[in-house]
């Protein structure tokens, strides 16, 4: 068969006026190798269907999504009620979006894939780890998030927030020193007159 021609669905409530409780695609065939069971699989669970039976199974209090995620939360907590599993409390919130930065991960694998940088972990890669590489120190990092706080506001934070609070947190540990790159010969012709004078 074809990718896409079968899928199993589930029977929801075509009542509502959220359209992802109509029914939700819970498994669809997919050629793809399984990462352990390698091509002898082909059929895969969709993640709606199991973003809230993963969380739920790993005791997870708290699901924090982004807000393109809200219209989902409806499904997450039917299927869990209709497993009678643990309900997690969900919570949505605005992403992070930085001036003149590409956050998408779509769009980041994509200059991974075609080399245009050298991994995740690049310097130029606004990744956690590109940014550790870069000389930001856990302490910068938290500091710049817990500064931001959680919002469901659309925002945009500027570069110089981030800068600004790695000066600030690098203003305590940095070692400064004084010196003269581009230094001038200076004669003092009257040093012994005024050297003498209490």
């Amino acid at each position: 068969e074809d990718e896409g021609t079968w899928t199993l669905r589930l029977k929801m409530d075509f009542e509502s006026s959220n359209p992802n409780m109509y029914d939700l695609v819970a498994y669809r065939i997919k050629f793809t190798p399984h990462p352990h069971a390698g091509k002898g699989w082909c059929i895969y669970p969709a993640y709606d269907f199991t973003h809230g039976i993963c969380d739920s199974l790993e005791d997870i209090d708290y699901s924090i999504c982004t807000l393109e995620f809200e219209t989902r939360r409806e499904p997450y907590y039917w299927i869990l009620w209709a497993l009678d599993m643990f309900r997690p409390n969900v919570y949505e919130m605005s992403r992070l979006n930085l001036q003149y930065t590409v956050l998408s991960k779509r769009r980041l694998l994509k200059l991974v894939n075609n080399h245009y940088v050298r991994g995740w972990n690049d310097p130029r890669m606004p990744t956690i780890s590109g940014l550790r590489r870069r000389g930001y120190t856990p302490e910068i990092i938290n500091t710049f998030c817990n500064d931001l706080g959680a919002t469901r506001a659309m925002n945009v934070i500027e570069m110089e927030k981030l800068f600004n609070v790695a000066r600030n947190c690098l203003a305590t540990t940095s070692r400064r020193c004084m010196a003269a790159l581009d230094p001038i010969h200076v004669e003092i012709t009257n040093w012994a007159e005024h050297s003498s004078k209490p």
